[in-house]
């Protein structure tokens, strides 16, 4: 028991002088999901979605038109999902899925996020990349 404590101090002592940053890039375990999002960067006019294996995957920014309309700010906002990227104060995201396969959504979502219409998709629209 003696040794546990020790230990567990030991612990807590590293830990302390280290940043959150560090803690966490330490801790943090290796995916079991090679297609898990692991970044989001916004340049060059794109999303740029980094994978746990490595693959970066960038589609214009033009796609998203709730993404297009956001602040820097934002943007920042995001929750790194298994299968994709949320955005709360949107109720949006884009699925991982659909980003690979290289999904745009459907143009009648382009039409209704830049009138700031609710989207209501029906049979006839196509597969998009947005997760649900």
């Amino acid at each position: 028991m003696a040794t546990q404590e020790l230990i567990h101090e030991e612990v807590n002592d590293e830990e302390s002088s280290i940043t959150e940053e560090e803690y966490l890039a330490k801790t943090r375990q290796p995916s079991m999901y090679p297609t898990e999002p692991v970044n989001v960067e916004f340049h060059s006019g794109k999303v740029w979605v980094t994978l746990a294996d490595g693959r970066t995957i960038g589609t214009p920014l033009a796609w998203h038109p709730f993404l297009m309309k956001a602040t820097p700010q934002q943007r920042e906002l995001v929750v790194l999902q298994i299968d994709g990227v949320w955005w709360p104060e949107f109720e949006d995201g884009l699925s991982i899925e659909g980003l690979l396969a290289g999904r745009k959504p459907p143009q009648k979502m382009f039409d209704a996020l830049w009138k700031n219409e609710p989207y209501v998709p029906d049979n006839t629209d196509e597969s998009d990349d947005h997760a649900q």
